[in-house]
């Protein structure tokens, strides 16, 4: 749910946060965002200096698109994860998820999903499930003989799923305060060097904390 934040002082001038949505609005004494880059500046555009705002601008991202099969048989028989490279191949990577996890904690179902990192220009971007399907269908036979139905398919589409560390990355890079008193930020930009994952939502989570804790004398 996107809304606006707008910020301002209590009567005790304690500087306070609020965000207003389209179900109501809350206040906060601090907020720690871990919105995408792109979509807190659409939501912050009449919060922050224009100068920092610039700077949040120049981060490029790329959008997520799985498309997840499900099936009798494994489309890779032993392998779990395999990148492809080949560029008359537009498939970026192959996941068989049911080689990691047994195939019991899915109904006795293969599953396979196919991961793409697009900008919003990209066909895969606008395609439907069934096109991305018929897309990959002629390659899967080539990879691994693929030769049997698939019982159900389900696409997904994640916006700004990923930043793009390229070289002007680190001159725009937000760091976790912002010019914004009581506004943090940690998101996938602070993972750089390293690629977002997991643990690395884990780890920015108790560095904010921690960094409050530190400011505020908690």
């Amino acid at each position: 749910m996107i809304g606006d934040f707008t910020h301002g002082d209590k009567s005790n001038q304690q500087e306070e946060s609020s965000l207003s949505t389209e179900v109501g609005e809350n206040e906060f004494d601090m907020v720690i965002s871990t919105l995408p880059t792109p979509i807190l500046i659409k939501i912050g555009k009449n919060l922050f200096p224009a100068d920092y705002l610039s700077k949040l601008k120049k981060i490029k991202y790329l959008h997520a698109v799985s498309l997840i099969l499900e099936t009798n048989q494994p489309i890779l028989q032993k392998t779990y994860w395999l990148n492809i490279v080949a560029p008359e191949i537009p498939i970026m990577g192959i996941f068989q998820q049911t080689n990691f996890v047994n195939k019991r904690h899915y109904g006795g179902r293969h599953i396979c999903y196919f991961g793409w990192y697009v900008d919003e220009k990209d066909k895969l971007w606008q395609m439907s499930g069934e096109e991305i399907l018929d897309l990959v269908k002629p390659y899967l036979k080539a990879i691994s003989n693929f030769q049997f139905p698939i019982s159900n398919y389900y696409l997904f589409k994640s916006p700004f799923a990923q930043p793009i560390f390229d070289k002007d990355f680190i001159k725009n890079k937000p760091d976790f305060e912002t010019p914004l008193k009581n506004f943090y930020i940690a998101n996938l930009d602070m993972t750089y060097p390293f690629d977002r994952g997991t643990n690395y939502a884990v780890k920015l989570g108790k560095t904010v904390v921690e960094l409050i804790h530190e400011k505020k004398g908690f």
